[in-house]
């Protein structure tokens, strides 16, 4: 199950309907947040944002997928296994200031329900 956490407030989820919601989801013993979900290898979510660095937070752990990070038309895989639960930085990209456009999917579903719990801030 893909769980995207919503600190980026324009993020686009598509096709919505692959899409649920979850309320005040504690993510990594730091905050609460509300998250989207999905196990569908076709669904995105992404933003568009104006800085010069991006990072995604996740979890890694067992029974997890690969996640597709698509940062201005340049893909990345991250790999989601870890045999222990695991805060941990999934991507950290300095880029140039300006205007950027992230996308992340699942490239390889998992069979656990909860194959990516990420956050993202820009700065």
């Amino acid at each position: 199950m893909s769980t995207l956490i919503d600190l980026q407030k324009d993020v686009t989820y598509q096709p919505a309907s692959f899409w649920s919601v979850i309320q005040d989801v504690t993510f990594c013993a730091v905050n609460t947040y509300t998250v989207h979900f999905t196990n569908k290898t076709d669904a995105t979510a992404g933003f568009t944002w104006t800085g010069s660095r991006l990072l995604i937070r996740g979890v890694r752990k067992n029974q997890q997928g690969t996640l597709n990070i698509t940062l201005d038309s340049v893909t990345s895989t991250v790999d989601l296994y870890a045999r222990q639960p695991l805060c941990d930085i999934l991507l950290d990209s300095s880029v140039g200031y300006g205007t950027h456009t992230v996308n992340l999917s699942l490239s390889f579903p998992a069979t656990s329900e909860d194959v990516i719990t990420s956050s993202s801030g820009v700065s």
